[in-house]
């Protein structure tokens, strides 16, 4: 994978396996090729175009402004794959075509699909994930990306039949950090009784208890779902991380 910083222009070779592509602080056009790409537009109103493969649009870096001094943007995104639009993290208008896959950063994002199968990852924060039409992953790869509180967690609309919720990652880290690997308790009637590593559903929120301590919690909130089963939640999988 070629590695491409600090570029306003900037296209893959046609026979590219996937290249990580980072703009500047100001309006850019990056396109990828035939692989799997990552790309970070940075300030401005960038075009963005993934090419073919699975390409991620990833907005967790905002350690720059629109003149380029290191500092914390302070905003969320507001991202419609559908629409080809992006609000980023600096108020700039970025426009995205060819593109699977979105991920946030430690603020509140809304990230909504199209009719392919996307993956939604927002980061830290009370984010609202859309996948729209398709078979959707929305992705939690830390513990901080759950909430610990219903006013804290992130939103999950429009999780129908093929969707999934991604927690490989936090799988990983409950089996490198506890020996425990997460499981899904149907029909748990008595979350006390719940051991470190368990996930339950109950009125319309998956909650986790990472701990081994039922008074403190995550959760991820699923609007609309009455029923949840272990199906729909994804334990190891190959998510392209941006």
């Amino acid at each position: 994978m070629a590695i491409i910083t600090n570029v306003k222009t900037y296209t893959s070779a046609a026979n590219s396996t996937g290249d990580s592509i980072t703009g500047a602080p100001s309006a850019d056009t990056l396109s990828g090729g035939l692989g799997n790409d990552t790309i970070l537009g940075l300030g401005g109103d960038d075009s963005i175009d993934g090419g073919a493969g699975i390409d991620v649009v990833n907005y967790s870096n905002e350690l720059y402004d629109n003149n380029g001094p290191v500092q914390l943007t302070g905003h969320g995104v507001v991202v419609k794959l559908a629409n080809g639009t992006a609000s980023d993290n600096w108020g700039n208008q970025d426009l995205m075509s060819n593109i699977e896959q979105v991920r946030g950063s430690q603020h509140d994002y809304s990230l909504v699909g199209d009719a392919n199968n996307n993956s939604l990852h927002g980061g830290a924060g009370d984010d609202t994930l859309d996948g729209g039409a398709g078979n959707d992953k929305c992705v939690f790869i830390t513990l901080a990306d759950l909430g610990k509180s219903l006013s804290q967690a992130d939103s999950i609309l429009d999780f129908t039949n093929g969707d999934k919720i991604d927690l490989t990652g936090i799988n990983e880290f409950m089996v490198a950090t506890t020996g425990r690997a997460l499981s899904f308790a149907e029909g748990l009637a008595d979350p006390t009784q719940s051991l470190q590593g368990t996930l339950w559903f109950e009125n319309g929120t998956l909650y986790l208890n990472s701990t081994g301590q039922t008074d403190s919690l995550s959760m991820i909130k699923l609007l609309d779902v009455a029923n949840l089963a272990s199906t729909d939640i994804v334990y190891q999988d190959s998510y392209v991380s941006a």
